[in-house]
């Protein structure tokens, strides 16, 4: 996942949502092993 176009980010918020989200359930999931 890179971060060339920051610009998209403004106009696509949803995508920085799923990402925070999935570093959410991650971090509050750490002994479900899902991050590898």
């Amino acid at each position: 996942m890179r971060t060339t176009m920051p610009s998209k980010d403004v106009a696509d918020p949803f995508s920085g949502i799923t990402r925070f989200t999935l570093v959410f359930i991650i971090h509050f999931t750490p002994s479900s092993g899902v991050f590898l």
